[in-house]
């Protein structure tokens, strides 16, 4: 059993994250739109008004909407709430404030490991995740630990 420090993750980090994940799989979308329409700007200069109007209204008009899609559900509140995490065999055992909640191993599909944290991905949605950063860990070793108890049908 390993109990992380006191932590919580910033929104603009796990919008970031967010974010980066539907692009990563969507980037073609926005991209082509805006290459189309500053093709056609040199055709009719009205299209770059167009162009201008996708930049500005619909990109963070879109943003905007993934945000209170995704970023709002409840699992997703989960990472931005200030908690300590407990790790061990059965799953992650969340101590906030004002409660406790278990999630068991069996509610993550893969684990993606970044330069600053784990993040383990739900189940449901690709979009929804669980953060637990290095700097939570008391010691290297507990993370260490950590690995060893991230059962293997958790994809890496």
């Amino acid at each position: 059993m390993i109990e992380t420090l006191q932590y919580q993750i910033n929104s603009n980090e796990y919008l970031s994250i967010l974010f980066k994940k539907i692009f990563k799989r969507y980037w073609y979308i926005p991209t082509t739109s805006i290459i189309i329409l500053a093709a056609l700007s040199f055709i009719d200069i009205r299209w770059i008004f167009i162009l201008l109007m996708c930049i500005f209204i619909l990109i963070p008009f879109a943003l905007a909407y993934l945000y209170i899609w995704h970023g709002l559900k409840q699992k997703a509140t989960y990472s931005t709430t200030k908690k300590t995490v407990i790790i061990n065999e059965f799953g992650l055992k969340l101590e906030f404030e004002n409660g406790i909640k278990d999630i068991s191993w069996d509610s993550f599909n893969s684990l993606s490991i970044t330069p600053k944290a784990l993040i383990f991905s739900y189940i449901e949605s690709e979009y929804l995740f669980f953060i637990i950063p290095f700097s939570a860990f008391k010691s290297a070793d507990d993370l260490r630990k950590t690995m060893s108890l991230i059962p293997k049908n958790i994809t890496r």
